[in-house]
């Protein structure tokens, strides 16, 4: 994932990451329209999870998924 505003641009990861950062499908997306679609915004709702590594988005549609992060 790319993260938008203060990060604009960089890749999200286990460094950077936290609640309410701005993001995009990233370089290595496979999820296919899960988001919404490329260029839709999500927002990351929960820096931490039961699986170390993955986090939760929701989606502009109110969809949410967890992704893999810094991976």
């Amino acid at each position: 994932m790319a993260a938008q505003s203060q990060l604009a641009g960089a890749l999200v990861t286990t460094s950077n990451v936290r609640a309410g950062l701005k993001v995009v499908r990233g370089p290595d997306w496979k999820w296919e329209s899960q988001d919404g679609g490329a260029g839709k915004v999500g927002e990351l709702v929960v820096e931490g999870s039961s699986t170390p590594g993955w986090h939760r988005v929701r989606w502009a549609s109110g969809d949410s998924n967890g992704y893999r992060i810094g991976a």
